[in-house]
């Protein structure tokens, strides 16, 4: 009977949109069509989609709406849409539909659905024939558009400019931030990524701007050259000692050439980001919004993301804004240095020798040649009045003299023979920013042409080696090249070179002696009219982010991690599900447990199931096995991660990764999810940042990322020894923890940790409730295992298996007994996974779903058939102009109950 029925045919129609807004900010359709595209005859146009969230066969998949590919003919009017791509000069970059294209399929007036339009192949012979097309809707869109996006390039809208990051969390507060004491306490007014508050008791509370936070995390060895068990967190030489507000180094030297007493500035903080803010603005940028009461979430907005590293990705431009490089051309000629004076008294001792030096002025004195000092960089950083270089950041640098050479002439002046040259040196001298005396000068390295050889002077009477009494004689300072690598310099510090020599005499009857010392950019000044390979440079290590410095948070993310993995290894985490309203640019996200909903919003499907054709009930072909294992990304540089991983967990290398045994059910094997981006913290206290001797408080429970010590041995919590600091660590997911405020804290409290301000007797400690630390009384830390915690109610583990922790009491100043708590899997997947294990079976039926139904699908809703409920894995090749059945895929839902947290199996 079916053959004589008439054949049911939908008018299609594809439109090709560019939005545009209504005075309300919808969408106004009606204006927002760019074209109609020409479909040919709507009865044999073969439109077949596929709607889903999630596949079950595939633990990790997200999926979406997405049409199998199509063919629209290459008619006039497709041809002028789509602009003429079929043309063999078309530029791929010139025509955005190429890549993909908003757009909105309409059938019979009835179902509407927006998504983008991608054309995947142009068909001609003499003529364009037609274009293959393929519709994505749903999560397909954002995520396609997100495609290999970088992470650093976060954009405020559709952009690639990183303007994102500049705006995290308030316009412009992401660009110059500081890397310094006063602004790493600031950050710890956050409370989490909305809120912060004062340190008044009890704490005032006001919206957030603040893009950072810096929480007492481990890296490795802490202060450098400091006090022990202390985090450094400097302050200026003008901040502890006063004097001249100028004088804003944090290491360096007095005026009298005494050294500061700090350790080398060294960056023990690494800042965290709010997890909340870095996906809200991934979605700003592609023009979503988001709607979940799992992100809204308190919890959810007290993770950060930890930059393990605190590296600059824009590492030329940095080194270019901060370094000098100088060169030499024509006959370099830099100048000479001549002396003629009276040398007493008339006996000689060690005391006689006459010291003199004379600042080098590079770009010469303007006694002929064609020389000429060429700067690349920041050419500014150079002054040739004054001959200082005048360094424009904190940091590290390599100073570096090479090919430099002079002539020494007339050095035996007088009437004696027994004059003396001790040695001729170039000098690079340092004068800290605010000490601005003459005597303020520092030697910090030397590059000699003529030395004092094993305590031998050398007379002019048997001649200078290589030289002829009362002659020229040819040096060359490359024989010792001026090589200071590492060199710690302020902001404001001036650099110097000095032409200085030492010369004297071991007789009373003379008392004058004169010398002339020709200084050139080249490494044989005898051939000075050609020679000009002299080189000078003062190049910061722009690598990494150094104690003072000022930097923009786009420039600090690194260059391999993409937004779409960020969010795969939130996604992983929390097991979150995602379906989007394309129309209101608005997407649903919520973990497994809460992204469906209830069973009495259900859909009714009964007596829309074709009972004629076969129902098929096949077992899930999952990746499910014998041996489940939930794990974070291993990290190769943490070695205490691999360490505990080899010894405790069977050689899973996390930390707490889950593991549980299935069953025979299930092929034999291991099925291992492992987070796509972030790794694993080891969390442990650290005995050595415990605030010093004779001290009786503890330190908090935090996040540790360690290699191996110089030894090779393991660190631990109670040892002595630290790796050096590692700068190649993956992503760390962590909680951002900020103590309490209280009005009467008990003493002493049990939670603690110290600093150095500046010397070894300037210490500190960070101690909640005392304001001994600037203004702050709190104390702010990241783990993944809270334990400790300031509250009676310690967040859930945010590791895979499940964890044990500790409450703090701090008004009674007393830690509880520990306690079981659910870690990710348990929390997150444990009732996905039962629902599998107990019918791991996917239900094949055959729907008569109509234009209605589909228009209003909602995959968030499960669908009753029969008494039983069950969650849609797919809805496969829905084609409204076909009588057809649709075949749909359901997975059976059963409520599992609530877990109770187990230890996983080790």
């Amino acid at each position: 009977l079916k053959e004589y029925l008439p054949k049911e045919i939908n008018m299609i129609k594809i439109q090709v949109l560019d939005y545009k807004y209504g005075g309300g900010g919808g969408i106004d359709f009606n204006n927002s069509v760019a074209g109609t595209l020409d479909v040919g005859d709507s009865e044999d146009f073969p439109l077949s989609m596929n709607f889903s969230v999630a596949d079950a066969r595939n633990l990790n998949s997200r999926t979406g709406t997405y049409s199998k590919t199509f063919k629209i003919p290459a008619t006039k009017n497709n041809n002028r849409i789509l602009k003429y791509s079929y043309d063999e000069g078309y530029k791929l970059d010139s025509n955005t539909i190429s890549n993909e294209k908003e757009c909105r399929i309409e059938v019979d007036d009835t179902l509407s659905i927006v998504g983008l339009l991608q054309v995947t192949a142009i068909g001609k012979a003499s003529q364009p024939k037609y274009y293959s097309c393929v519709f994505y809707g749903n999560n397909v869109g954002w995520a396609s558009s997100l495609g290999e996006k970088m992470l650093k390039d976060l954009s405020v809208r559709n952009g690639a400019d990183g303007s994102g990051w500049d705006n995290l969390n308030g316009k412009g507060n992401g660009v110059n931030l500081e890397a310094n004491r006063t602004e790493i306490i600031k950050t710890w007014k956050a409370d989490n990524a909305v809120f912060k508050s004062t340190s008044a008791v009890p704490p005032v509370q006001s919206a957030s701007d603040i893009p950072i936070v810096y929480p007492i995390v481990g890296y490795g060895e802490n202060n450098a050259g400091g006090a022990e068990g202390r985090l450094q967190l400097l302050k200026t030489k003008h901040e502890v000692k006063g004097g001249a507000a100028a004088t804003v180094g944090y290491y360096g030297f007095y005026d009298s050439g005494n050294p500061y007493p700090t350790p080398i500035p060294s960056m023990d903080w690494r800042p965290a980001i709010f997890i909340y803010d870095i996906i809200k603005q991934i979605f700003f940028q592609e023009g979503y919004s988001i709607v979940s009461t799992f992100i809204d979430s308190n919890m959810f907005k007290g993770l950060t993301m930890l930059l393990p590293n605190f590296r600059y990705n824009n590492v030329d431009e940095r080194v270019a804004a901060n370094s000098i490089y100088g060169s030499f051309t024509g006959t370099a000629y830099v100048g000479n240095y001549s002396k003629l004076t009276a040398l007493t008294p008339p006996s000689y001792s060690p005391s006689d020798f006459r010291w003199e030096a004379q600042t080098i002025h590079w770009d010469g004195d303007g006694l002929g040649g064609t020389n000429k000092f060429v700067t690349t960089g920041n050419s500014a950083i150079y002054d040739d009045s004054s001959g200082f270089f005048t360094i424009t950041e904190f940091g590290f640098y390599d100073i570096s003299m090479e090919n430099i050479g002079c002539f020494l002439s007339s050095v035996c002046e007088g009437d004696s023979d027994n004059n003396q040259v001790v040695y001729i040196r170039i000098s690079c001298q340092v004068q800290t920013v605010g000490q601005a005396t003459a005597s303020s000068w520092k030697d910090i390295g030397n590059a000699y042409a003529l030395t004092y050889d094993e305590g031998r002077v050398y007379d002019c009477n048997s001649g200078i080696p290589g030289g002829v009494p009362g002659n020229k004689r040819s040096l060359n300072f490359a024989a010792l090249q001026m090589v200071n690598e590492n060199q710690w310099l302020n902001k404001g510090d001036n650099l110097r070179f000095r032409m200085e020599y030492k010369m004297g005499h071991n007789d009373s009857t003379d008392k004058t002696m004169g010398w002339e010392v020709f200084l050139f950019g080249g490494s044989n000044p005898e051939n000075n009219d050609s020679d000009s390979n002299g080189l000078l440079s003062i190049v910061q290590r722009g690598e990494r982010v150094e104690y003072g410095q000022t930097f923009d948070l786009k420039n600090v993310i690194d260059n391999e991690s993409t937004q779409m993995g960020f969010l795969r290894g939130v996604i992983h985490a929390f097991n979150l599900q995602f379906t989007t309203d394309l129309v209101s640019k608005t997407v649903y996200i919520e973990p497994f447990n809460d992204f469906y909903k209830e069973q009495k919003d259900a859909i009714d499907w009964t007596y829309k199931v074709d009972l004629s054709r076969v129902q098929e009930d096949k077992w899930v072909q999952s990746e499910l096995r014998r041996e489940l294992i939930f794990k974070y990304k291993t990290d190769s540089n943490d070695k205490v991660v691999e360490h505990v991983g080899n010894t405790y967990w069977d050689g899973i290398l996390d930390e707490l990764p889950y593991r549980e045994f299935t069953g025979t059910e299930f092929p034999s094997g291991e099925s291992i999810f492992e987070n796509p981006f972030f790794a694993g913290c080891y969390n442990s206290q650290d005995g050595q940042t415990y605030a010093g001797a004779g001290t009786t408080n503890q330190t908090p429970y935090r996040a540790n990322l360690w290699g191996l010590c110089d030894t090779g041995a393991v660190p631990t919590a109670g040892s002595s020894c630290r790796p050096e600091k590692g700068y190649n660590f993956v992503p760390r997911l962590v909680n951002y923890v900020k103590s309490s405020n209280l009005a009467n804290p008990p003493s002493p409290i049990r939670l603690a940790a110290g600093v150095q301000v500046f010397g070894d007797t300037d210490l500190m400690q960070i101690v909640p409730g005392y304001n001994v630390v600037d203004t702050t009384t709190t104390l702010v830390y990241a783990n993944s295992v809270d334990n400790f915690t300031f509250s009676a109610n310690p967040r859930n583990p945010l590791t895979y298996g499940s964890a044990s922790q500790r409450t703090y009491d701090y008004t009674t100043n007393s830690i509880g007994s520990s306690s079981l708590y659910k870690g990710l899997y348990q929390e997150y997947y444990q009732q996905m996974i039962e629902q599998i294990k107990a019918n791991p079976r996917i239900k094949t039926v055959y729907v008569n779903l109509k234009l209605s139904d589909i228009n209003n699908l909602d995959l968030r809703k499960l669908v009753y058939i029969d008494g039983y409920y069950y969650r849609i894995n797919q809805i496969i090749d829905y084609n409204p102009n076909n009588n057809e059945v649709t075949k749909v895929e359901l997975v059976l839902w059963e409520d599992k109950g609530v877990f109770t947290a187990q230890p996983s199996s080790f």
